[in-house]
C-alpha cells in the first residue's frame, strides 16, 4: 500500500498539531516520567503475550528481528584520531576489539526478503576490559528515526501488529505519524544488506554529551537489487558477499546541538545532518567468511542484543543509552529473551564451533 505524498504530507501536519513543546530543555539531559517505571514493568509482561500471538502455537521467538540473514565475525577499530571528548567507554584511540554481527529483516515473524519490512544490524563488541573481558551491544535499523515517540507507543504498536488485522488498522489510523514512517521505512527496497545504511534511532550518553551512532558502507559502497528477488534473496547475497570479499562499514556518531530540535526523550525525530554532521570514530570489518553451518546459525538465534549489554556495568556514565526508548528496553528486552529461553551466556570472540560457543557467562 502506498500513500500520495499530499496526503503523506498532510497526515504529518495534522499529527504535528498540539506537539510543539515551549519549555526549554537542558543539552544531553533526560526527563523521565514519574508513572513510567510501573508502565515499564507492565511492557514486560505484555511482551510475553506479543511473543505467544506471532508464535500461534510454534517456538517463542523474538518480538522483532525474527529472521536472522547470519552472523559474521569481525573487528571493530577505534579510529586514531578522536577529539577527546569523544574519548569514552569503549571509545578509545586505537583500540580494536572482535564483534559478532547479526543481521536480520524487523519483523517480529520470518516472511520472504522480497516482502516490504525493515532491517536490523547489531553488533556486539567483546573483550571490551583489559582483562580479555566485557561486551558492548550497539542495535541500528536502516531508518533514521523510530516510527513511534516512546515505549508505550512502541508496545501498543507490538501488541496491534501480533494481532493483524482489524487491530492493527486501528493502530495505523490512530497514529498517523507512524504509519506514514512505517510506509515509507518499509517499501524502501534493499539491494543488499552491506550497502544500507543503519540508525541507532535513540541517543547514547558517551562522556558528558549526548549521541546518536549510525553505519554506512566504506567507501560508498552501493548495489542494484537484483530484477528477480527470491525470498532469500538478502541472505544469499550475505552469504555470497562474505565468501568473497571483506565488507567494510563506517561506525559514525552524532552529537545533540539543540535539545528542542533533537529532543532525547522523542524517538521519531530525526536529528538532521544540517544541524549536527555525522563524525567516524571507527571502522568495522568483515574479513571473507563462511557463516552459514549448523551450529553458527543456532548460536546466531541465540544471541541477546540490548542497548544495556554494556560493560562494566549498564550504569557506567562513559556510555550508557539515554531516553524513554532506552530506559523501557532495559526492562523489556531481558524479559523477552528470557521468554524465548535465549541463552543468558555471552560470546568472548573465540567460537569456533567445534566446542561450545558459549565462554562467557552474562554478568
Amino acid at each position: 500500500m502506498r500513500l500520495h505524498s499530499s496526503l503523506a504530507i498532510a497526515i504529518l501536519m495534522l499529527a504535528s498539531i498540539g506537539l510543539s513543546n515551549t519549555s526549554p530543555h537542558e543539552l544531553y539531559k533526560e526527563y523521565p516520567d514519574a508513572k513510567e517505571a510501573a508502565e515499564f514493568k507492565s511492557y514486560a509482561e505484555q511482551i510475553h503475550q506479543v511473543q505467544l500471538n506471532l508464535a500461534k502455537g510454534a517456538p517463542v521467538a523474538r518480538p522483532l528481528h525474527a529472521k536472522a540473514h547470519g552472523c559474521l565475525k569481525g573487528t571493530f577499530k577505534i579510529n586514531e584520531n578522536l577529539t577527546e571528548d569523544l574519548q569514552h567507554g569503549v571509545f578509545q584511540l586505537g583500540a580494536e576489539y572482535p564483534i559478532w554481527a547479526r543481521f536480520s529483516n524487523a519483523s517480529g515473524t520470518p516472511k520472504s526478503d522480497h516482502e516490504p519490512d525493515m532491517r536490523g544490524f547489531a553488533i556486539k563488541l567483546m573483550k571490551v576490559n583489559k582483562d580479555g573481558s566485557g561486551i558492548q551491544d550497539f542495535l541500528m535499523t536502516n531508518g533514521p528515526v523510530h516510527f513511534v515517540s516512546n515505549a508505550k507507543e512502541m508496545m501498543a504498536f507490538a501488541e496491534a501488529k501480533s494481532l493483524g488485522g482489524e487491530s492493527f488498522a486501528k493502530f495505523m489510523a490512530s497514529h498517523p505519524k507512524a504509519a506514514v514512517i512505517l510506509l515509507k521505512d518499509t517499501e524502501h527496497k534493499v539491494a543488499s544488506m552491506v550497502t544500507e545504511r543503519y540508525w541507532s534511532r535513540t541517543p547514547f550518553r558517551i562522556g558528558k554529551k549526548a549521541m546518536k551512532f549510525r553505519t554506512i558502507p566504506c567507501d560508498g559502497l552501493t548495489a542494484s537489487a537484483p530484477k528477480e528477488r527470491n525470498e532469500t534473496y538478502l541472505t544469499d547475497d550475505l552469504r555470497n558477499r562474505a565468501e568473497q570479499e571483506k565488507i567494510c562499514f563506517d561506525f559514525q556518531v552524532q552529537s545533540q546541538m539543540d535539545a528542542e530540535r533533537q529532543p532525547i526523550e522523542d524517538a521519531s525525530v530525526e536529528w538532521l545532518e544540517k544541524d549536527s554532521p555525522f563524525v567516524s570514530v571507527a571502522r568495522i570489518i568483515f574479513q571473507p567468511q563462511k557463516f552459514d553451518s549448523t551450529e553458527q546459525s543456532k548460536f546466531c538465534d541465540d544471541l541477546d542484543f540490548s542497548p544495556w549489554n554494556a560493560t562494566p556495568n549498564s550504569e557506567h556514565p562513559d556510555l550508557q543509552p539515554l531516553g524513554n526508548m532506552n530506559r523501557a528496553r532495559k526492562i523489556v528486552y531481558p524479559s523477552s529473551a528470557g521468554f524465548r529461553g535465549a541463552s543468558w551466556k555471552q560470546p568472548n570472540g573465540s567460537e569456533d564451533f567445534n566446542r561450545d560457543p558459549y565462554q562467557t557467562d552474562r554478568k
